[in-house]
């Protein structure tokens, strides 16, 4: 299929909408006409076909809006489709979206206006919507938890639990993108790493608080069913990251423990130890299995050094809540003497 990719917009362009997609058929349409259903006319659409096999390029050449541009790619994976749309886009700002998510109309407007009165703000996300098959549990409380994180300073101090935005609802200035450069492939998260790489940077995050889109969950999503999002990669990412905060931040004689001493702990934490830290050992809430005969050490919670910086990687949730009454009670804060890794 030729398809014009050079066209010149008849208006201005602002923000720049990637959508991605590869065998989408299903879903493609509406996740399109929510963009085109927009309140806010100063966009241009940049349908990135990554090779589809299915009827997704026919669904997206359907359309004749003189904001869609249609580019066919061969199907190289998602990161590669990503950086394309990047090159090709034009406006200062890109919104990303996904081929099976639908955006609410207002969702670019209110995201611009946000950015306008905030202008240190470089990347602003929204709240989501969760639909999907984990209504209480799983995904859909990772959703909650997203939407709690407002604020640039609760974003950068939630980091390391997780993605503390939802890709597909995000807006970025594109000169992030040439400043420290584009989405990573690798094995691990592409879109988390951005984040991270952005954070470490000094880069100011926020969010509208409203929801603006709807972000659909499927059995197939590739977040499910691919290595490079598996835990393992998360943790490891984490580690890199926190180990290029720790060397801006922390002294290097501040000692670093873990909150956790179980199995799961210590494979979670594994990737900590390939850094040169100061990890002193871990923190345990039995008494009877403290040791300090030998590192790494092993504290009791109420026993923990002064001054100690503690990362947790407890992830049961009534074990987070208690790990945050103690570092409430004991006067520790987020970011300065405490981090959760999940």
């Amino acid at each position: 299929m030729a398809v014009d990719i050079n066209k010149t917009p008849q208006y201005e362009v602002i923000i720049a909408v990637l959508l991605p997609f590869f065998n989408a058929g299903q879903f493609l349409g509406r996740a399109i006409e929510s963009v085109l259903r927009q309140d806010f006319e100063g966009f241009e659409l940049l349908l990135l076909n990554d090779g589809s096999t299915d009827n997704s390029l026919r669904i997206a050449a359907q359309y004749s809006d003189n904001r869609i541009r249609l580019i066919d790619l061969p199907h190289k994976g998602l990161v590669s489709t990503l950086n394309t749309g990047l090159k090709m886009a034009r406006g200062m700002w890109i919104a990303r979206m996904d081929a099976d998510d639908e955006m609410w109309p207002n969702r670019l407007s209110r995201q611009l206006a946000f950015a306008k009165q905030n202008p240190n703000c470089s990347v602003v996300g929204c709240k989501v919507e969760y639909e999907g098959a984990e209504a209480g549990k799983g995904y859909d409380l990772h959703v909650q938890w997203q939407n709690e994180l407002l604020t640039h300073q609760e974003v950068c101090n939630n980091r390391f639990i997780d993605a503390p935005l939802a890709h597909p609802s995000v807006m970025f200035k594109k000169e992030l993108v040439h400043t420290y450069g584009p989405y990573l492939d690798f094995d691990g998260p592409e879109d988390y790493e951005l984040w991270l790489r952005w954070m470490d940077r000094g880069v100011c995050f926020g969010k509208v608080p409203e929801t603006l889109l709807t972000w659909y969950d499927r059995p197939d999503r590739l977040s499910r069913r691919h290595d490079k999002y598996s835990a393992e990669a998360f943790f490891r990412l984490k580690a890199r990251y926190f180990e290029k905060w720790a060397a801006k931040n922390l002294p290097e004689d501040r000692p670093i423990l873990i909150w956790g001493n179980g199995k799961t702990v210590r494979k979670k934490s594994r990737p900590l130890w390939r850094y040169d830290l100061p990890i002193t050992g871990y923190i345990d809430v039995r008494p009877q299995v403290v040791q300090m005969k030998k590192k790494p050490y092993v504290y009791h919670f109420e026993d923990i050094p002064e001054g100690a910086f503690i990362l947790s990687y407890v992830g049961d949730r009534n074990g987070k809540q208690q790990i945050e009454e103690f570092f409430r009670r004991t006067g520790r804060l987020a970011g300065t003497d405490y981090f959760f890794m999940c």
